[in-house]
């Protein structure tokens, strides 16, 4: 037996299943604004705490007086090899450093000049500090963001061998200067001596160069843990 339904009746069918399909991509829709506008929300809290935290983790770690006088209010964004990054006083080693950086951010203006410096405040350790601060590296006349373009004043060393385990600040700070400058330093070659770059003062430099305040800053540690070794007899 063949059944027939009326036009009335055939339309309602067809329209009944969009009318499902519409109400579940509006519900979709809905769902998706509504996760957008928390991301949001949240984003826009972490951007609100983060000078919080930075001066939080500045002062945990005494690099607010030990280095500098302020706390600078931009992130100094490094990075290494292997996307190995530095945040605010996480443990890194010689082998992640061993090499400068391949990556650095920072806010910058293109017609301004900028100084970069990285230094170690604990040596040869930070109970006894007697030849603070070790110089590991110093670029200078930076165009704007362009750090590659920077002046080498004193050439890239990472964490050296005999400090590898011991509980050590390496400090990058970002400087503006005044405009491009001519340098007195001696220029330091990659070998690490002593004499050459140990009691190294960066609110000096920056005092002597007019920098004025450091405008971004990050810092890691070297690890923190000795490991302990067992002697065989």
């Amino acid at each position: 037996m063949e059944v027939y339904f009326k036009d009335s009746e055939l339309r309602n069918e067809i329209k009944h299943p969009l009318k499902k399909i519409s109400f579940f991509n509006e519900a979709c829709f809905i769902t998706a604004i509504t996760f957008f506008c928390h991301c949001i929300k949240e984003s826009a809290s972490e951007i609100k705490l983060e000078p919080m935290k930075m001066k939080n983790d500045l002062n945990r770690s005494g690099i607010v007086p030990d280095i500098i006088d302020v706390f600078p209010e931009n992130v100094l964004q490094i990075e290494y090899e292997n996307h190995k990054e530095v945040a605010f006083g996480n443990d890194m080693s010689r082998w992640d450093t061993f090499d400068r950086p391949v990556k650095i951010s920072y806010p910058a203006e293109p017609d301004a000049y900028y100084a970069l410096i990285m230094t170690d405040p604990d040596c040869p350790s930070r109970e006894i500090p007697t030849h603070r601060e070790w110089q590991h590296w110093i670029l200078v006349n930076i165009p704007g963001a362009n750090w590659t373009q920077g002046f080498c004043l004193t050439e890239y060393i990472g964490i050296l061998g005999y400090y590898e385990h011991a509980i050590h600040r390496y400090v990058f700070l970002l400087y503006k200067q005044p405009g491009k400058l001519k340098f007195t330093e001696r220029v330091l070659d990659p070998r690490p001596v002593e004499m050459l770059r140990y009691k190294f003062s960066t609110r000096n430099f920056a005092k002597k160069y007019n920098f004025g305040d450091p405008l971004a800053v990050n810092f890691f540690m070297s690890e923190a843990v000795l490991k302990s070794t067992t002697a065989v007899v």
